[in-house]
């Protein structure tokens, strides 16, 4: 799948990675969660590219696709639920649909950057709420296991902090 983004238009590849980004500033501004936290996630969810941008058409599902464009992405996603296959991630801030598919309207509701990034604000503000701590919600955004939630808090915080990472990893 990677290969079809390499093969996009350069312009059109700049205009999606953009929405991510668009959105993660207004959601930011909208909900008080950081900017530059949400933008983390989403990298370490959905990066692609040398500059890691987080990608709209995103679906994690036995493995990360990446799609050109919203249609196949929701194509591909809808397909995989209709079989009956729930653990699946989507969009910018990759949302799993086993665990949040209630809140959304379809797989394209859920792949609507617009939605999905506002969506992970909101949900990223409740943990911090019940955790907090910005550390403790990054943690519990991805797993509530202490081993694999440990895994993940460091992957954004080497995002955040390149050269703080063995400092930060270890609280």
């Amino acid at each position: 799948m990677l290969l079809l983004l390499l093969l996009a238009p350069t312009a059109a590849v700049a205009a999606s990675a953009e929405r991510c980004e668009t959105y993660i500033r207004m959601a930011s501004a909208k909900t008080g969660v950081p900017a530059e936290l949400l933008r983390a996630i989403g990298r370490v969810e959905s990066g692609v590219g040398e500059a890691g941008r987080p990608w709209p058409w995103t679906v994690r599902d036995a493995g990360a696709h990446y799609f050109r464009d919203r249609t196949s992405a929701v194509r591909y996603a809808s397909a995989r639920i209709a079989e009956g296959r729930s653990n699946i991630d989507l969009g910018c801030m990759q949302i799993n649909w086993r665990w949040h598919g209630a809140a959304f309207r379809g797989p394209d509701h859920a792949l609507d950057p617009a939605v999905n990034v506002l969506y992970a604000a909101l949900y990223l503000g409740q943990l911090y709420r019940e955790a907090g701590s910005w550390s403790g919600a990054v943690s519990a955004y991805h797993s509530r296991d202490p081993e694999r939630a440990s895994r993940y808090r460091c992957r954004v915080v080497e995002e955040l902090w390149p050269e703080r990472r063995t400092v930060d990893c270890l609280r």
